[in-house]
Protein backbone atom coordinates (compact mmCIF):
# COMPACT_ATOMS: atom_id res chain seq x y z
CA UNK A 1 0.00 0.00 0.00
CA UNK A 2 0.90 3.60 0.04
CA UNK A 3 0.29 6.89 1.21
CA UNK A 4 1.01 10.05 -0.62
CA UNK A 5 2.27 13.20 1.67
CA UNK A 6 2.11 16.71 -0.02
CA UNK A 7 3.65 19.40 1.10
CA UNK A 8 2.94 22.58 -1.17
CA UNK A 9 2.94 24.64 1.55
CA UNK A 10 4.96 23.59 4.09
CA UNK A 11 2.30 21.62 5.77
CA UNK A 12 2.12 17.50 5.43
CA UNK A 13 -1.57 15.65 4.75
CA UNK A 14 -2.11 12.19 4.17
CA UNK A 15 -3.40 11.87 0.50
CA UNK A 16 -4.34 8.55 -0.38
CA UNK A 17 -4.09 5.19 -0.12
CA UNK A 18 -3.70 2.34 -2.20
CA UNK A 19 -1.50 0.15 -4.72
CA UNK A 20 1.41 2.60 -6.88
CA UNK A 21 4.78 1.92 -8.81
CA UNK A 22 7.34 4.00 -7.96
CA UNK A 23 8.30 4.38 -11.36
CA UNK A 24 4.85 5.74 -12.43
CA UNK A 25 4.60 7.85 -10.09
CA UNK A 26 7.58 9.37 -10.64
CA UNK A 27 6.68 9.14 -14.37
CA UNK A 28 3.64 10.93 -13.53
CA UNK A 29 5.25 13.68 -11.74
CA UNK A 30 7.53 14.80 -14.19
CA UNK A 31 5.15 14.80 -16.68
CA UNK A 32 2.85 16.85 -14.67
CA UNK A 33 5.60 19.82 -15.10
CA UNK A 34 6.03 19.40 -18.67
CA UNK A 35 9.13 17.69 -18.99
CA UNK A 36 9.96 14.30 -20.67
CA UNK A 37 11.10 11.74 -17.93
CA UNK A 38 14.23 9.91 -19.04
CA UNK A 39 13.77 6.23 -20.70
CA UNK A 40 17.65 5.03 -20.32
CA UNK A 41 20.67 5.28 -18.31
CA UNK A 42 23.59 7.86 -19.46
CA UNK A 43 26.37 9.11 -18.72
CA UNK A 44 25.59 12.86 -19.22
CA UNK A 45 21.93 14.38 -19.12
CA UNK A 46 22.34 17.61 -18.29
CA UNK A 47 21.67 20.94 -20.91
CA UNK A 48 24.13 21.02 -23.85
CA UNK A 49 24.06 17.17 -24.44
CA UNK A 50 23.62 16.42 -28.05
CA UNK A 51 21.65 13.65 -28.36
CA UNK A 52 20.01 11.31 -31.01
CA UNK A 53 17.82 8.43 -31.48
CA UNK A 54 14.60 7.95 -29.77
CA UNK A 55 13.53 8.66 -26.39
CA UNK A 56 13.56 4.89 -25.25
CA UNK A 57 16.99 4.19 -27.01
CA UNK A 58 18.49 8.19 -26.33
CA UNK A 59 22.14 8.11 -27.86
CA UNK A 60 25.32 10.71 -26.90
CA UNK A 61 26.25 12.35 -29.63
CA UNK A 62 28.28 14.49 -27.51
CA UNK A 63 28.73 15.68 -23.29
CA UNK A 64 27.56 19.10 -22.67
CA UNK A 65 31.08 20.92 -22.42
CA UNK A 66 31.72 19.76 -26.25
CA UNK A 67 29.57 22.58 -28.11
CA UNK A 68 28.26 24.73 -24.76
CA UNK A 69 30.87 25.51 -22.16
CA UNK A 70 30.71 27.11 -18.96
CA UNK A 71 34.21 28.83 -19.77
CA UNK A 72 36.29 29.71 -22.77
CA UNK A 73 40.01 30.74 -22.13
CA UNK A 74 39.30 30.93 -18.10
CA UNK A 75 36.10 33.55 -19.19
CA UNK A 76 32.56 32.31 -18.28
CA UNK A 77 30.35 32.01 -20.72
CA UNK A 78 26.58 32.37 -18.21
CA UNK A 79 24.88 30.60 -20.86
CA UNK A 80 23.40 28.36 -18.09
CA UNK A 81 20.91 29.31 -15.68
CA UNK A 82 19.29 27.35 -12.48
CA UNK A 83 16.02 28.29 -11.49
CA UNK A 84 16.03 27.82 -7.29
CA UNK A 85 12.10 28.33 -8.09
CA UNK A 86 11.18 24.93 -6.66
CA UNK A 87 8.84 22.92 -9.15
CA UNK A 88 5.41 22.09 -7.63
CA UNK A 89 6.14 17.88 -7.96
CA UNK A 90 4.27 16.41 -4.94
CA UNK A 91 5.84 13.29 -4.42
CA UNK A 92 9.57 14.01 -3.02
CA UNK A 93 9.44 10.41 -0.43
CA UNK A 94 8.89 7.38 -0.61
CA UNK A 95 8.83 4.16 1.62
CA UNK A 96 8.72 0.76 -0.46
CA UNK A 97 8.62 -3.05 0.44
CA UNK A 98 8.26 -6.00 -2.03
CA UNK A 99 9.35 -5.74 -5.72
CA UNK A 100 8.40 -1.89 -5.04
CA UNK A 101 11.84 -1.87 -3.75
CA UNK A 102 13.52 -2.76 -7.34
CA UNK A 103 10.93 -0.88 -9.27
CA UNK A 104 12.70 2.35 -7.55
CA UNK A 105 16.05 1.35 -8.38
CA UNK A 106 15.20 0.94 -11.68
CA UNK A 107 13.41 4.15 -11.85
CA UNK A 108 16.60 5.98 -10.69
CA UNK A 109 18.99 4.21 -12.53
CA UNK A 110 17.76 6.32 -15.63
CA UNK A 111 19.80 9.10 -16.80
CA UNK A 112 22.82 10.14 -15.15
CA UNK A 113 24.63 8.61 -12.25
CA UNK A 114 22.93 5.14 -13.04
CA UNK A 115 21.84 3.21 -9.72
CA UNK A 116 21.13 -0.41 -9.59
CA UNK A 117 20.67 -3.15 -7.06
CA UNK A 118 23.61 -4.32 -5.24
CA UNK A 119 24.48 -8.01 -4.22
CA UNK A 120 23.34 -7.26 -0.99
CA UNK A 121 20.19 -5.65 -2.09
CA UNK A 122 17.85 -8.44 -0.56
CA UNK A 123 19.08 -7.32 3.23
CA UNK A 124 16.92 -4.35 2.95
CA UNK A 125 13.62 -5.50 3.01
CA UNK A 126 12.49 -2.05 3.48
CA UNK A 127 14.07 1.02 1.24
CA UNK A 128 13.10 4.46 2.28
CA UNK A 129 14.22 7.00 -0.31
CA UNK A 130 13.85 10.99 -0.71
CA UNK A 131 15.31 14.04 -2.90
CA UNK A 132 15.33 17.41 -2.45
CA UNK A 133 12.92 19.36 -4.53
CA UNK A 134 13.74 19.37 -8.04
CA UNK A 135 14.80 22.72 -9.89
CA UNK A 136 14.82 23.74 -13.88
CA UNK A 137 18.28 24.11 -15.34
CA UNK A 138 17.96 26.07 -18.63
CA UNK A 139 19.76 28.11 -21.15
CA UNK A 140 19.52 31.76 -21.41
CA UNK A 141 17.88 32.16 -24.87
CA UNK A 142 19.57 35.65 -25.63
CA UNK A 143 22.89 34.86 -24.66
CA UNK A 144 23.18 31.39 -26.20
CA UNK A 145 21.93 33.14 -29.27
CA UNK A 146 25.31 35.56 -28.82
CA UNK A 147 27.35 32.12 -28.38
CA UNK A 148 25.84 30.37 -31.43
CA UNK A 149 26.74 33.42 -33.58
CA UNK A 150 29.91 34.73 -32.40
CA UNK A 151 31.76 31.53 -30.52
CA UNK A 152 30.47 27.78 -31.22
CA UNK A 153 32.45 25.68 -33.36
CA UNK A 154 31.31 24.89 -36.73
CA UNK A 155 31.64 21.73 -36.16
CA UNK A 156 28.93 22.13 -33.62
CA UNK A 157 26.49 23.66 -35.79
CA UNK A 158 27.13 20.83 -38.14
CA UNK A 159 25.80 18.50 -35.67
CA UNK A 160 22.99 20.53 -34.19
CA UNK A 161 21.60 21.11 -37.73
CA UNK A 162 20.94 17.12 -37.76
CA UNK A 163 20.09 16.28 -33.90
CA UNK A 164 18.68 17.63 -31.09
CA UNK A 165 20.06 18.84 -27.49
CA UNK A 166 18.73 19.32 -24.15
CA UNK A 167 17.83 22.61 -23.65
CA UNK A 168 16.21 22.09 -20.37
CA UNK A 169 16.77 19.58 -17.29
CA UNK A 170 15.03 19.23 -13.88
CA UNK A 171 17.83 18.06 -11.43
CA UNK A 172 17.81 17.24 -8.12
CA UNK A 173 21.03 18.10 -5.57
CA UNK A 174 20.30 15.54 -3.39
CA UNK A 175 19.19 12.07 -3.30
CA UNK A 176 19.01 9.67 0.35
CA UNK A 177 18.62 6.01 1.06
CA UNK A 178 17.50 4.88 4.37
CA UNK A 179 17.31 0.76 4.98
CA UNK A 180 15.94 -1.47 7.12
CA UNK A 181 16.32 -5.04 7.71
CA UNK A 182 14.06 -8.33 8.23
CA UNK A 183 13.91 -7.62 11.91
CA UNK A 184 12.55 -4.06 11.38
CA UNK A 185 15.34 -2.36 12.25
CA UNK A 186 17.83 0.42 10.54
CA UNK A 187 21.07 -1.00 8.50
CA UNK A 188 24.21 0.30 9.95
CA UNK A 189 25.86 1.44 6.80
CA UNK A 190 29.31 1.65 9.15
CA UNK A 191 28.78 -2.61 9.12
CA UNK A 192 27.44 -2.84 5.84
CA UNK A 193 29.09 -1.72 2.97
CA UNK A 194 26.47 0.82 1.35
CA UNK A 195 27.98 -0.11 -2.08
CA UNK A 196 26.66 -3.68 -1.68
CA UNK A 197 23.37 -2.57 -1.14
CA UNK A 198 22.73 0.02 -4.24
CA UNK A 199 25.38 0.40 -6.68
CA UNK A 200 26.33 4.12 -7.66
CA UNK A 201 28.01 4.72 -11.33
CA UNK A 202 31.75 5.58 -10.94
CA UNK A 203 32.18 9.76 -10.47
CA UNK A 204 28.93 9.52 -8.58
CA UNK A 205 29.99 11.33 -5.11
CA UNK A 206 28.06 9.49 -2.45
CA UNK A 207 28.80 9.66 1.55
CA UNK A 208 27.30 7.94 4.53
CA UNK A 209 25.53 10.26 7.26
CA UNK A 210 23.88 9.67 10.79
CA UNK A 211 25.52 6.06 10.39
CA UNK A 212 22.12 5.04 8.71
CA UNK A 213 22.14 7.02 5.68
CA UNK A 214 23.61 6.82 2.19
CA UNK A 215 23.32 9.96 0.68
CA UNK A 216 24.20 10.54 -2.97
CA UNK A 217 25.28 14.21 -3.87
CA UNK A 218 25.71 14.21 -7.88
CA UNK A 219 22.99 16.04 -8.86
CA UNK A 220 20.49 13.75 -10.51
CA UNK A 221 18.72 14.37 -14.11
CA UNK A 222 15.65 13.44 -13.79
CA UNK A 223 13.56 14.71 -17.09
CA UNK A 224 14.34 17.18 -19.86
CA UNK A 225 13.37 18.89 -22.73
CA UNK A 226 14.84 18.71 -26.11
CA UNK A 227 15.78 22.09 -28.04
CA UNK A 228 16.62 22.63 -31.80
CA UNK A 229 19.16 24.96 -32.71
CA UNK A 230 20.17 25.31 -36.26
CA UNK A 231 21.47 27.38 -38.93
CA UNK A 232 18.33 28.43 -40.47
CA UNK A 233 17.42 29.24 -37.30
CA UNK A 234 20.27 31.54 -36.60
CA UNK A 235 20.93 30.54 -33.21
CA UNK A 236 17.31 31.86 -32.08
CA UNK A 237 16.02 28.82 -30.20
CA UNK A 238 12.18 28.50 -30.11
CA UNK A 239 12.08 25.45 -30.96
CA UNK A 240 11.41 22.62 -28.04
CA UNK A 241 9.98 19.10 -27.56
CA UNK A 242 8.27 18.87 -24.04
CA UNK A 243 6.33 15.71 -25.17
CA UNK A 244 6.22 12.58 -27.01
CA UNK A 245 3.79 11.73 -29.90
CA UNK A 246 1.47 8.69 -29.72
CA UNK A 247 3.61 7.46 -33.10
CA UNK A 248 6.95 7.68 -31.07
CA UNK A 249 8.52 10.95 -32.05
CA UNK A 250 9.42 14.29 -30.22
CA UNK A 251 6.65 16.53 -31.01
CA UNK A 252 8.64 19.66 -31.20
CA UNK A 253 6.65 23.15 -30.81
CA UNK A 254 7.85 26.40 -31.77
CA UNK A 255 7.33 29.53 -28.72
CA UNK A 256 7.40 32.83 -31.05
CA UNK A 257 4.51 34.86 -30.26
CA UNK A 258 4.35 36.54 -34.04
CA UNK A 259 3.57 34.39 -37.21
CA UNK A 260 7.03 34.83 -38.35
CA UNK A 261 10.15 35.66 -36.37
CA UNK A 262 13.85 36.09 -37.24
CA UNK A 263 12.78 33.12 -39.87
CA UNK A 264 11.11 31.21 -37.21
CA UNK A 265 7.73 30.07 -38.19
CA UNK A 266 4.88 28.90 -36.12
CA UNK A 267 4.60 24.71 -36.59
CA UNK A 268 5.05 21.90 -35.34
CA UNK A 269 8.72 20.75 -36.17
CA UNK A 270 9.92 16.59 -36.33
CA UNK A 271 13.65 16.41 -37.84
CA UNK A 272 13.91 13.00 -39.66
CA UNK A 273 16.13 11.82 -37.27
CA UNK A 274 13.54 12.16 -34.49
CA UNK A 275 11.09 10.18 -36.69
CA UNK A 276 11.14 7.29 -34.79
CA UNK A 277 8.78 4.91 -32.42
CA UNK A 278 8.87 4.49 -28.95
CA UNK A 279 8.46 0.93 -28.32
CA UNK A 280 5.73 13.95 1.58
CA UNK A 281 5.94 9.60 1.64
CA UNK A 282 4.31 7.22 -0.75
CA UNK A 283 4.29 3.61 0.99
CA UNK A 284 4.19 0.68 -1.59
CA UNK A 285 3.56 -2.64 -1.35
Amino acid sequence: MFSRWLAPLGALSVIACGSGNPEQILRAEILNVGFIPYETPLEFAGTGTLVGGKPYEMQLIAPPESCFPNQISGAATNIRVTDNTELPMKSSAFQVTGNARVGLVDALGKGNSPLSVGVSFNKAQRVDFSYTRPKREYFDAIKLTDFYRRQIPEICKDYLDKVGFISEAIKVDEMRFKFYGSNGGAIDLTVVDPKTLVQVSLGTSWQVANTYELVITTPKYIGYRMGRLTRSDNGVSLCRAIKVSEEGSYQFECLDSFKDFAGVRSRSFVPPAFRVHLEDVIDIE
